[in-house]
């Protein structure tokens, strides 16, 4: 009989190995798998948390009944008191967010109160602040709204992408906003269907959300330069066609020649703060209450700012529509959403909010 010593041996160390192979392949997925359900389980927290974050900049906009007859306490007395006038609660709303539309509100979580230990941030931005663009275009008859008139749309879309192009230093994206609306029959339902245009992905791909910012050396800042991002310029949600001087967004003041850390520092200041309020106006002319109200906010004279735009600001406070960006820390899940808040009045006369949009960043 042939023999073939070692053979058994050898077949063992074989099996062994393969056997090794087999275990060491299931405890690799076993190890992933694990890995990737934490991570869902984490994400799926972040979004619920984010969900909840919508709540609390709801439950912050609500004005209280007590906040209403405060407001209206604050009124010189009528001529005929008999007849009952609906409490103006704008200035009450003005005087919330005008602050936390620059640098971020702060809620402390704690275990015990609230479930869970972390932050939630929250910026309300209004949408009456950035530059509306489906009240440019005229996407039935395929052309700019006043075209040839004092109130050319066009003129407005010209100079915003011209100052756009400056700011960043990329191309100009008026041919391809045109070329965009040309190809529609309705207007735009989301701001990020701009991006749908290769010039418009490449100048801000990487600029869609404005990040919340950060406190460096006593400066709120986003980062090494300013920056302009898509979703802080423009919107298609906003109830008015023109643009709300009251509250600029980060995005617009840079197109405007506006130097937004003059506003923060404004606004950090509680003194500044209560004069901009006091000096608050259901109605203004800019031509005349520019220079008195918002110069020392943004830092330029009426005759400085941009005459292309002049046309398109808004005579009374616009913000019923405001982005809200929350940043959140839940037991070291870190998540960040932008949600748009709508103003809605109830059957029994309460100013509430829904949310309409809502997207996980």
């Amino acid at each position: 009989m042939h023999k073939k010593p070692g053979y058994i041996l050898f077949t063992t160390f074989i099996l062994l190995s393969m056997l090794s192979m087999t275990m060491l392949f299931f405890f690799s997925r076993g190890t992933l798998f694990r890995v990737l359900i934490r991570t869902v389980l984490q994400r799926a927290q972040g979004l619920r948390s984010g969900i909840g974050a919508t709540d609390v900049a709801q439950s912050y906009l609500y004005i209280t009944p007590e906040e209403k007859k405060e407001n209206q306490n604050s009124k010189p007395l009528q001529e005929k008191p008999e007849k009952k006038e609906q409490p103006n609660v704008n200035k009450k709303l003005f005087s919330k967010t005008v602050v936390y539309s620059q640098f971020p509100k702060t809620y402390p979580l704690e275990e015990k109160i609230d479930g869970a230990d972390g932050f939630i941030k929250l910026m309300f931005v209004s949408e009456a602040g950035k530059f509306n663009i489906n009240a440019w275009y005229n996407f039935k008859d395929k052309k700019f709204y006043g075209q040839g008139t004092k109130d050319d749309r066009q003129k407005v879309a010209t100079f915003v992408f011209e100052a756009l192009a400056k700011v960043t230093g990329k191309k100009n994206l008026f041919t391809a906003f045109e070329e965009l609306c040309k190809k529609r029959d309705c207007a735009f339902n989301d701001v990020l269907e701009l991006l749908e245009h290769k010039d418009f992905k490449e100048v801000f791909g990487y600029h869609v959300y404005r990040p919340l910012p950060m406190k460096k050396e006593g400066v709120w800042t986003t980062g090494e330069k300013p920056t302009v991002y898509l979703t802080d310029l423009f919107t298609v949600t906003s109830m008015v066609e023109g643009l709300d001087p009251w509250m600029l967004s980060y995005s617009v003041q840079l197109l405007c020649g506006i130097q937004p850390s003059v506003m923060q520092t404004y606004l950090q200041d509680e003194e500044k703060r209560k004069e901009l309020i006091s000096k608050y106006k259901d109605s203004a002319d800019w031509s005349k209450d520019w220079d008195t109200i918002l110069q020392p906010v943004y830092g330029i004279s009426y005759e400085q700012f941009p005459s292309e735009i002049k046309g398109i600001l808004t005579l009374t406070f616009a913000a019923h529509i405001f982005s809200i960006v929350a940043s959140m820390d839940v037991n070291g899940v870190y998540t960040t959403v932008q949600a748009i808040l709508k103003q809605k009045m109830t059957q029994n006369n309460q100013l509430m909010y829904q949310t309409i949009k809502i997207y996980q960043r």
